[in-house]
């Protein structure tokens, strides 16, 4: 099993470790359910979720090796893509939060679970870099 984790590049890597984080953090905060602040916990997950759909489908481009003009232009298309899906969720989150009382998803709990990937990552790299 280690193997086949080892096997993975650092984009599912990330992914599944920081899944496996999630739910940790999702099993701390039912009491926060529990106590009618559920919009917490559900930012956190929709925030989570749509930054680990974005660091799987990276994962997928950087698989594919050979370096030409198709391959970068691929890249930058997604990272762009990537980052207006990000922005429309936290304008979605922001309109049915403040402008419509809708209260679902928390907007900061929302930015908060894009960057766990996002600090998952960077611990990976920097192991990976001192293990090199």
């Amino acid at each position: 099993m280690k193997e086949k984790f080892q096997a993975l590049n650092v984009f599912h890597r990330c992914f599944v470790i920081s899944f496996i984080v999630s739910l940790g953090l999702f099993i701390c905060m039912i009491p926060l359910i529990i106590f009618n602040w559920g919009e917490i916990p559900f930012g956190l997950l929709l925030g989570e979720f749509v930054s680990y759909l974005s660091y799987f489908v990276l994962g997928f481009v950087v698989k594919s090796k050979p370096v030409s003009k198709k391959s970068n232009s691929l890249i930058v298309t997604v990272l762009i893509v990537r980052v207006l899906i990000l922005a429309i969720v936290s304008v979605g989150v922001a309109f049915l939060y403040y402008k419509y009382n809708h209260r679902i998803f928390n907007l900061f709990a929302v930015m908060g679970g894009y960057f766990i990937p996002l600090i998952v990552l960077i611990i990976l790299v920097i192991k990976e870099k001192k293990g090199a």
